[in-house]
């Protein structure tokens, strides 16, 4: 078989260097591709930078302001009490057409514009207060609003002061505020599907520091029952006189009501976090005369004898050491109104104040355990609301706000200790502002 040659040395050659050329060419082709690759890495690269710069710039002091204004009107409607038109009125009142939040809805929509989901103010303000009336409820649909008389808050965010904080995460922000009170809270920016909302209201960052009401009574922590904490021992002295005297069947009743009272107090500190150990002791007087049925009879006879004074024959009788307060009940066979003294060394009252530092209740044959509790109340810093020098403003609003408080009851059985009382008494060293009215 013959075989024919088609390329002559000069067309290999030429075919030669096209392939040559071609090769050359498509080499090119690579690195540009590879070159514009890695260039459109490096835009998307950028690109991402400046968005999330752009992110983190989206944040400004201007939605700080306007998420504090959100959040002031939220604590005014539900803490002040901005969309009762009638404040006067004890019962939830149907919120008004003007106010923009007849309609519940509204008041969600304002709530998930202003505030997190997970922060927690949300609900804090829809179960606002603790005890008593919610502020603003849900009626089918429909807002209404309570007004309470302790909702004088008035310590908002002075816009002006608002300062942002550097932040690494594009969907938080730190910044801080004062307050018109001169307080300052740090607060927290999220974002959030609704847009930046704040993760709690400042009515709730504040709450966690000095915001809560303190306040000094001046009969309170000054006598021998200074405060209801600690070891606290109670004296039963059984007061004997010509006329009168006691069976041990006498002294077991008798110490049942006084045992009733201050058991029930201690039960009650310890629903406040207190821890109070009681220990009970007897002890006996006879007087040789017979006592006037007046409870000054009782110090004016005291004071004849070698005693003296109350704290000097507890003082003698008892290693008062092993305590940290200690009271006296005072127990007479007699049919004597309850009564109790609280000592007051400024008090111009009495030429002897110094005859009452040992502070005690007088039990009488009908004292019930009720009013034994009351008066021990009363010698911590209670005023007793129903008392007929008291207010009754102030006794209105035991009734409003805690109709089972034991100041209000003939009974212990089924009262309890009102927070307001357990700050007043010692027992809790702060109070909610929403109270600080009880004590105007």
């Amino acid at each position: 078989m013959k075989y024919t040659n088609y390329f002559s040395p000069k067309k290999s050659i030429i075919l030669l260097l096209a392939a040559l050329l071609c090769l050359s060419l498509f080499a090119c082709n690579d690195e540009e591709d590879s070159e514009s690759s890695e260039l459109s890495e490096a835009s998307e690269y950028t690109s991402s930078i400046a968005e999330e710069s752009e992110a983190l710039r989206e944040f400004s002091v201007e939605k700080a302001v306007e998420l504090l204004q959100k959040d002031r009107k939220v604590i005014e409607m539900f803490v002040c009490g901005t969309l009762c038109q009638n404040k006067a009125v004890a019962v939830p009142q149907k919120v008004s057409a003007d106010s923009g939040f007849a309609q519940f809805s509204a008041v969600e929509s304002l709530l998930a514009q202003t505030y997190s989901q997970s922060g927690g103010s949300i609900d804090a303000f829809l179960s606002y207060p603790e005890v008593g009336e919610n502020a603003i409820t849900n009626e089918n649909g429909e807002t209404y609003a309570f007004y309470h008389a302790g909702s004088g808050y008035d310590d908002f965010a002075d816009t002006s002061s608002v300062t942002l904080k550097p932040s690494e995460n594009a969907d938080v922000c730190d910044f801080t505020v004062k307050t018109a009170a001169g307080r300052v809270a740090e607060m927290k920016a999220v974002r959030s599907e609704n847009g930046w909302v704040l993760e709690n209201s400042l009515y709730d960052v504040l709450s966690d520091n000095s915001g809560k009401f303190k306040k000094n009574f001046p009969l309170a922590n000054k006598g021998s029952f200074s405060k209801f904490s600690g070891n606290v021992l109670v004296i039963e002295l059984f007061i004997s006189d010509n006329s009168s005297g006691f069976t041990s069947e006498e002294e077991s009743e008798f110490h049942s009501r006084i045992s009733s009272a201050v058991s029930y107090l201690t039960d009650e500190a310890q629903r406040y976090g207190g821890q109070t150990r009681v220990k009970y002791e007897r002890a006996y007087f006879d007087h040789t005369g017979v006592l006037s049925d007046h409870e000054l009879a009782f110090d004016i006879m005291f004071a004849e004898t070698g005693f003296g004074t109350l704290q000097t024959f507890a003082e003698k009788n008892f290693d008062l050491s092993k305590y940290d307060n200690y009271v006296f009940a005072v127990c007479f066979d007699k049919n004597w109104a309850t009564s109790h003294w609280v000592y007051d060394p400024d008090s111009d009252k009495y030429e002897s104040p110094e005859l009452y530092f040992a502070e005690r209740v007088f039990v009488g044959k009908e004292t019930t355990d009720a009013e034994i509790c009351r008066a021990l109340l009363s010698m911590l810093g209670v005023e007793n609301v129903c008392a007929e020098n008291s207010s009754e403003y102030i006794r209105e609003l035991y009734r409003l706000y805690f109709p089972a408080d034991v100041l209000l009851s003939e009974n212990i059985g089924g009262t309890k200790i009102s927070p307001v009382v357990a700050y007043a008494c010692g027992i809790t060293e702060d109070l909610e502002r929403l109270y600080r009215v009880f004590f105007n």
